[in-house]
């Protein structure tokens, strides 16, 4: 009974340590500037496994586990109908303020042009929220048949795609996402096959820089699929959607994650480490420097 509470003591103990590392990171930002000289680190002497377990429970701003991915708060639904509450269909308003704000001055694109195709006019932002991906149409187009990908801070297109090189490829977007570097995007649409076949639902993912292309059916695990995101270092994309359940005879959510394999961006994929973090959230110098000793 003894070790029961021995064991019970050290868990609450750490557990209330872990809690005030987590309010000094949190209000180091915020401390006045330290002087050039180094100064002992409160961290410098903390255990790496114990530095090691803060971190596991820390949020990286490039990289992300598997469950906290599918965890994330999802990106908003591209169709208002679909909102279960008034704040929601907000918020969706909010975040489509900026691209249309920057369809009017860069595209040649009035308002009442954009509030009559809103239906059709997807804007959605990467996981890092410095990308923003939007659909609009092109002057004179009757559909939508562009993508801008803008850079968020500096207004600046990053990349102009047109969907319709021939009329003969008729294609209707409604899902869209994009990943941090700007550099791949992925949608859902329907394209009509032939006059027998009619319209499928694909799924592509494409690298712009390499040209690089995934298509994938929608034969995921989901009746209907409501949004579409990649996760934060760009190696997945996942699909949050609805499927019936016939023992509750209701539609509950689900999800569905794609690795992605040929539209992977060259790149080494980050991990988690404490002085990774100390520098996404511009903690003290003197404490990275020290733990990185």
């Amino acid at each position: 009974m003894s070790n029961i509470k021995k064991t019970n003591n050290k868990e609450i103990c750490m557990k209330k340590n872990i809690i005030i590392l987590f309010i000094i990171i949190a209000t180091s930002p915020q401390l006045p500037a330290m002087e050039p000289e180094i100064r002992p680190c409160f961290f410098k002497g903390i255990p790496t496994d114990i530095l090691n377990l803060i971190t596991s429970y820390l949020t990286f701003d490039d990289v992300e586990s598997e469950k906290e991915f599918i965890a994330r708060e999802k990106p908003l639904s591209s169709f208002p109908d679909l909102f279960p509450s008034i704040k929601e269909k907000e918020q969706y308003d909010k975040k489509r303020i900026m691209p249309r704000l920057w369809l009017q001055k860069n595209k040649n694109t009035t308002l009442k042009q954009i509030k009559y195709q809103d239906d059709l006019f997807l804007a959605v932002y990467s996981p890092n929220k410095k990308i923003c991906a939007v659909t609009y149409c092109s002057p004179k187009a009757g559909k939508v048949d562009s993508l801008s990908i803008v850079h968020t801070k500096t207004s600046q297109e990053i990349y102009n795609l047109y969907f319709y090189p021939s009329e003969n490829k008729e294609k209707y977007i409604f899902h869209l996402a994009v990943t941090s570097s700007g550099n791949v995007y992925a949608r859902i649409y329907n394209k009509k096959i032939d006059e027998i076949i009619g319209f499928q639902t694909r799924v592509k993912i494409k690298n712009i820089q390499t040209q690089a292309k995934e298509y994938y059916p929608m034969t995921v695990n989901t009746d209907s699929t409501e949004t579409i995101a990649f996760n934060k270092q760009g190696t997945h994309l996942i699909m949050h959607g609805n499927k019936y359940d016939q023992f509750s005879n209701l539609s509950v959510p689900t999800h569905a994650v794609i690795p992605l394999i040929t539209t992977l961006e060259n790149s080494t994929v980050p991990t988690k480490t404490f002085s990774r973090y100390c520098a996404q959230k511009m903690i003290c110098k003197n404490l990275m420097f020290q733990y990185n000793q």
